[in-house]
């Protein structure tokens, strides 16, 4: 199912959400965001592919999701 996050947004929030965005290009194997964190902001992917996971106590990857556009 596809959401439209965006469709109830007015012109004016979204030309404010316009004004601040920021394209980001990452490296293959770059960490964009830990576990952890506060975020501060949201991140759209436009090409590739995200790799979320979590580490288990033995220091493992746990893949929880593979992230692809759209």
């Amino acid at each position: 199912m596809s959401i439209d996050f965006f469709s109830i947004l007015t012109s004016q929030e979204n030309a404010l959400l316009e004004q601040s965005k920021n394209l980001l290009q990452v490296k293959r194997s770059s960490k964009i965001f830990l576990e952890g964190n506060i975020p501060i902001g949201v991140y759209f992917l436009v090409n590739g592919k995200i790799k979320l996971f979590t580490t288990d106590a033995q220091g493992r990857e746990q893949i929880v999701h593979l992230a692809k556009p759209g």
